[in-house]
């Protein structure tokens, strides 16, 4: 499955990559995107990471990572016995569809998501993933049309220069970001599918074709 990603919401210049940084770059578009470009901003946040400078991401508590398996981070919830087996089916099938790249502490996963080509699309009508996060409930929201802008979606939407901060830490890393506050990165997501209807999608679809008793 490939999942294509464009987006002029952030942008990071083309670097001067040494040999081992275009082979890290190559290695996360084979093993994360089948190939296909990595995201820009991503890019120079993985490179970033590769060479200790994690300031902007340990504020966050993330750390980047490929080969995230959808199904061991399904494994807690499937071996609670409160849950829901079509219900974590479901999260998990939706998971399955994104390309999951980061996680915190908290065991709160970002990832990039398509939404289905049927589902209404953002105003400029482009087909383009979004970054979605999945917390250690299961809870799973859009956060940017980008990574950087889910970064600066992540910050205290009552502290401005927090936000600031992260733009200003972006910015350092060769990232620029249009939506550059919590409202602004909001608006730019309107009009994007709630993946959560998606999942209930999943889940109505297996219980459509659960045998009658």
């Amino acid at each position: 499955m490939t999942h294509p990603i464009t987006s002029d919401s952030t942008s990071a210049p083309e670097p001067n990559l040494d040999p081992e940084e275009a082979a890290l770059v190559a290695e996360i578009s084979d093993d994360c995107f089948g190939g296909d470009p990595v995201p820009p901003d991503l890019a120079a946040l993985w490179l970033a990471q590769e060479r200790g400078d994690t300031e902007l991401l340990d504020s966050f508590e993330l750390v980047l990572l490929s080969g995230i398996d959808p199904t061991e981070v399904m494994a807690p919830f499937a071996d609670d016995p409160e849950s829901d087996p079509v219900a974590v089916a479901a999260l998990g099938r939706f998971l399955g569809e994104v390309v999951l790249v980061a996680e915190a502490l908290d065991a709160t996963l970002l990832g990039y998501w398509t939404p289905p080509l049927d589902a209404s699309v953002p105003a400029d009508g482009s087909d383009r993933a979004v970054v979605i996060s999945c917390d250690g409930a299961g809870q799973v929201a859009v956060q940017g049309s980008s990574m950087g802008e889910a970064l600066v979606a992540l910050t205290d939407p009552d502290d401005p220069d927090e936000a600031a901060e992260v733009v200003a830490q972006l910015a350092r890393l060769g990232i620029e970001v249009s939506a550059r506050t919590v409202d602004a990165v909001l608006e730019s997501i309107d009009g994007v599918p709630d993946p959560n209807e998606v999942i209930l999608g999943y889940v109505l679809e297996a219980r459509l074709s659960e045998p009658n008793t």
